[in-house]
C-alpha cells in the first residue's frame, strides 16, 4: 500500500485517518445530553403517532370489508330476468334468465320484470343456452303433437 503525500493532506484529504465523532455523540460528559434528549424527543413524538396511523389502517381495512359486502349484496339481488339489446341498443334481441353468461358476456341487456320479459318473447327468440321460455312457462311446440297410437 503506498501512502500518499503530505500534499494531499494540505489539500484537505485525511486518507487512512479516522473521521472525528460529533461532539454531541462524543464521550464528553455535557455536551452528550443535548443530542440523546432530541433523540428521545424523536423516539416520544413517533410513538405517539403511532396509535393514531394505527387506527387509520383499522378504519381503511373495515371500510374494504363493508365495500365487499355490499357488493355481494347488490350480486346477489341481481334481476331474474334481462332483455338483451342490439348493437344500436334500441332493438330487442334476446331474452334471458338473471344468471345468463351469454348476455353478460355481451353487456347489451338491461334487467327487465316478469312481465317485460313474456312481452319481448313474443318478439324476439329466447336464449338457447339458459331457456328462459322454460321457467316462464311459455314452451310453444315448434312440431306438432303425435296422433294416438291406436
Amino acid at each position: 500500500m503506498t501512502r500518499h503525500s503530505g500534499d494531499d493532506r494540505a489539500l484537505g484529504h485525511r486518507f487512512g485517518r479516522r473521521c472525528p465523532r460529533p461532539a454531541a455523540l462524543s464521550g464528553s460528559g455535557r455536551r452528550q445530553s443535548p443530542g440523546w434528549r432530541f433523540t428521545r424527543r424523536v423516539i416520544e413524538q413517533r410513538a405517539a403517532r403511532q396509535p393514531a396511523l394505527i387506527d387509520r389502517r383499522i378504519a381503511d381495512e373495515e371500510e374494504r370489508q363493508a365495500e365487499r359486502r355490499r357488493g355481494q349484496e347488490r350480486r346477489r339481488q341481481s334481476a331474474q330476468w334481462l332483455i338483451q339489446y342490439g348493437l344500436n341498443r334500441s332493438h330487442l334481441d334476446a331474452v334471458h334468465t338473471g344468471d345468463c353468461g351469454a348476455a353478460a358476456k355481451t353487456g347489451r341487456y338491461r334487467p327487465a320484470t316478469r312481465q317485460q320479459t313474456r312481452d319481448a318473447h313474443r318478439h324476439v327468440p329466447a336464449c338457447d343456452r339458459c331457456r328462459p321460455d322454460t321457467a316462464l312457462g311459455l314452451l310453444e311446440w315448434t312440431q306438432s303433437p303425435r296422433p294416438a297410437a291406436g
